[in-house]
């Protein structure tokens, strides 16, 4: 294994190869001699910069020069301070900063628009594009675990041709490429890597995501999917053995790792020169570059001092490998049957089990059936058949004919079908509320969540024009209330957690309840936080998290990990914790301790997407809470089952045969076939489900948009509206 150069430390990884690239010192930036061959590596750029002064340029070949230490970036965020350069990734450099004032500790990478590539012009509107593009995030802003990495801020240099993406810090873990360095990887290997980043393609290429400009994407390609924007995170309890790639064996043929996708065509494409951009990449693509990526894995020859640009379609250069896999690979290349889609090769690779033992099955030596012998049915035994046939058919017959035309003891009021038949909405403007970042707001404001570009509250006005609706935030639950009857609004979204008095009125619309959840991580890996929980906890010990010292998931029986503790910032889901688990006591506050520091409190969908960073890049055992409407559709977190006084444990989750899942469950690749038991909401059975209601004032003197609004929620259209927000709906379709 070659050292990393002198002044880089063990992080340090080469630059991203395209698979038909023949030689990898063939930099892109080819207007400038470089004595190395890829200037983002320059030794003569590092030298002088780290010399002393601030050295814009390299004195030999004048390509922009490294950041020296001390360097300071101007963000949003605030200033960052260069601690020390690492190497280069793709399209740029990477460095380890500073957030100056927090101490925060990031990565960042530093891309470059050099003049002898980019005139003045292309240098600004590249700049401008990518703040306006590096970075996405669901456009409903739920989070489906898609594995990129988490940018934090993207940041365009007006003074000079660079720009910076702000990155974790744990954002500096090694690439395939590197890794390749120790040997081949496995069939088994090839399979996790090709399961993972199918998943995430998946994902990219189905979901609506929102860019930083506000602009909504139907879909993405990632377009730059290659051995090195394709990154190993090591499963381990130890930060530092996590991240340090020389601990890592490929010849113990370990599976317990991470894949995450960087750097995007969407912005990284910004940087390569005209003339070497060559067009749209498309799915297609993705797919066929990740199957050079599998096939240079399992062949191990990309080396620089031993480059050999290997064809495929050659079956001489392939290694002995499992006769599924290769034929998987040679699909993704399209020089089989190609594949429609990132999900149809997902499914495909579903159907088979990873490539272990044998390498190729014998075939049966025949296949040819034995001829069957023919049997004889007596003549009484095909009499008492008809018989018995003749009256299980009359049987039926009686038992329709019954329920057609029987009366049924009590009459059910008809549910109106749809929203457009509710009658006498009142006309003119109107207030409602609900509590900030709370259900009632998310499902009534949040764009996406139904319609591309439009909102609940903005369907509801296009089938009822007179509606004429406006949206006025409270602190509280009973801030909420209390504007309903002081005549601030016509009527609230909130949860019913408790009578309300005589001059409200109130109907439930749905339900919603309070999930807990800590990562999800597959079943086979001993660190599993679900495994070692058999996939619940009781009320007492999730009281005891929140208002005792616990060190670690061993105090509860868990696997080695410190705890880390979320609650929400949505108040709604906070009061409902705080009635139903701490006894009505404060809002979650753990004891005093020099060991422990008090819950974390963000928005949930950044909670979940913390939850599960923290776990496979830190090393934590982290758990938080949000509203079940909000981490039902995702599976980067686990849904703890609940039981209260040692009964059996209530899973909200249930597969389609009505069995609950389990932390044996893959909750990615099952998609579709899970979803929250309605009857468990429906009657109040899971513990900590709760009706969401419309609640409007008693007051003939009023309008009446409140009981009209409950009524619009409550027809059958309506109702399949909340079911599509999450909630659950009052009956089970």
């Amino acid at each position: 294994m070659n050292a990393a150069p002198q002044g880089q430390d063990m992080y340090y990884q080469p630059r991203i190869l395209n698979p038909d690239e023949a030689k990898p010192v063939d930099s892109v930036y080819r207007r400038y001699s470089c004595q190395q061959g890829n200037p983002l590596d320059c030794a003569a750029s590092q030298t002088s910069s780290q010399a002393g002064g601030r050295v814009k340029y390299c004195p030999v070949c004048e390509f922009p020069a490294i950041l020296a230490e001390q360097s300071e970036i101007q963000g949003q965020s605030g200033t960052y301070r260069i601690e020390a350069w690492i190497g280069s990734r793709g399209l740029g450099r990477l460095y380890r900063a500073t957030l100056l004032g927090l101490n925060q500790s990031v990565t960042i990478k530093e891309y470059l628009l050099p003049q002898r590539h980019f005139n003045p012009d292309e240098i600004r509107q590249r700049q401008k594009t990518f703040k306006n593009s590096a970075g996405i995030s669901l456009a409903d802003g739920r989070d489906r675990d898609f594995r990129l990495l988490s940018i934090l801020e993207a940041i365009a240099d007006s003074q000079e041709e660079r720009c910076y993406l702000v990155l974790e810090e744990a954002s500096i873990v090694p690439s395939l490429r590197t890794l390749l360095a120790q040997g081949s990887f496995s069939g088994e290997q090839v399979y996790r890597v090709l399961y993972q980043v199918l998943q995430s393609l998946k994902f990219l290429h189905s979901q609506i995501f929102r860019l930083p400009s506000g602009q909504m994407s139907v879909g993405l390609v990632h377009g730059n999917i290659s051995l090195d924007s394709l990154l190993i995170k090591l499963n381990s309890e130890d930060k530092e053995s996590a991240l340090n790639w020389v601990n890592y064996s490929v010849q113990e043929n370990n599976t317990d790792f991470f894949i995450y996708l960087c750097e995007l065509n969407l912005w990284e494409g910004l940087f390569l020169p005209p003339l070497v951009w060559d067009g749209m990449p498309s799915v297609e693509d993705d797919l066929i570059a990740l199957g050079y990526v599998a096939f240079y894995l399992l062949v191990a020859r990309v080396g620089e001092d031993s480059w050999t640009l290997l064809d495929p379609k050659n079956d001489r250069d392939w290694p002995i490998v499992d006769l599924p896999l290769k034929q998987f690979i040679l699909r993704l290349l399209k020089i089989g049957q190609p594949f429609e889609s990132a999900d149809a090769a997902l499914q495909e690779l579903l159907r088979w089990p990873p490539p272990v033992r044998q390498i190729h099955s014998p075939l049966p030596a025949t296949n040819i059936e034995a001829p069957r012998t023919k049997k004889v049915i007596p003549l009484w035994l095909k009499v008492l058949s008809i018989v018995l046939l003749l009256a299980l058919l009359g049987w039926i017959v009686s038992l329709l004919y019954s329920k057609l035309f029987a009366k049924p003891a009590k009459a059910k009021m008809p549910q109106l079908c749809c929203l457009k038949a509710v009658s006498g909405i009142p006309a003119g403007a109107f207030t409602y509320t609900a509590v900030r970042e709370g259900i009632g707001q998310y499902i009534f404001q949040q764009k996406n969540l139904l319609r591309q570009g439009e909102n609940l509250e903005q369907q509801l006005k296009s089938i009822q024009p007179q509606l004429k609706l406006s949206f006025e935030p409270t602190p509280s639950i009973d801030e909420a209330i209390a504007a309903v009857r002081l005549g601030k609004a016509e009527f609230a979204i909130a949860p019913l957690l408790q009578p309300l008095r005589e001059d409200l009125e109130a109907q439930t619309i749905a339900y919603d309840g309070v999930a807990v959840f800590v990562a999800f991580s597959y079943a086979k890996r001993d660190k599993s936080i679900p495994v070692h929980l058999n996939g619940s906890l009781d009320l007492k010990q999730l009281q005891q998290i929140y208002t005792t010292k616990i060190e670690t998931w061993q105090d509860l029986n868990g696997p080695p990990l410190p705890f880390q503790r979320y609650w929400p910032q949505n108040k709604e889901v906070t009061e409902v914790f705080r009635q139903r688990i701490l006894n009505k006591g404060s809002v979650p506050t753990l004891a005093n301790s020099d060991n422990q520091t008090n819950p974390s409190s963000i928005p949930e969908f950044e909670m979940m997407r913390t939850v599960i960073r923290d776990f496979e890049l830190r090393g934590q055992g982290s758990i938080g809470f949000a509203a079940f409407s909000k981490v039902v559709g995702q599976c980067s977190v686990y849904p703890l089952a609940l039981n209260l006084l040692n009964q059996r444990p209530i899973q909200a989750l249930s597969l389609n045969n009505g069995k609950a899942i389990s932390p044996a469950t893959d909750l990615c690749s099952k998609k579709g076939t899970y979803a929250l038991a309605l009857k468990l909401f429906q009657t109040g059975k899971y513990p900590l489900a709760y009706p969401l209601a419309i609640i409007y004032p008693r007051d003939n003197s009023r309008s009446n948009l409140g009981e009209k609004m409950a009524e619009i929620l409550k027809t059958q259209e309506g109702q399949r509206l909340l079911a599509e927000t999450g909630l659950v709906p009052l009956e089970a379709n």
